[in-house]
């Protein structure tokens, strides 16, 4: 539950940074678009040193949905149970 509160944490955040037009310290405003491409580039890494058949695609396609949607998800869980039930055992 630690990770998941943390995750919780994390994605309220950087939600809120885009809804409120923040800005890093080198001055970027934080947009749908900066933080999409950091997701992606984040989880193509991961990809590659991940086993075939791994989640990690499907996992930054929700959580690109969950950061950049115009109203925040009140837990980060449920968009994600429709496709655990989906996918059972496969996970």
């Amino acid at each position: 539950m630690e990770d998941a509160a943390t995750a919780e944490i994390s994605r309220a955040q950087v939600w809120q940074w885009i809804h409120h037009s923040c800005k890093t310290v080198e001055g970027k405003t934080v947009t749908k678009d900066l933080v999409l491409d950091i997701l992606k580039e984040c989880v193509n890494k991961r990809s590659l040193d991940a086993a075939p058949g791994n989640k990690w695609a499907l996992g930054g396609e929700i959580m690109g949905k969950v950061l950049t949607g115009d109203d925040m998800v009140d837990f980060l869980t449920l968009p994600c149970y429709p496709r655990i039930v989906q996918l059972g055992s496969s996970i």
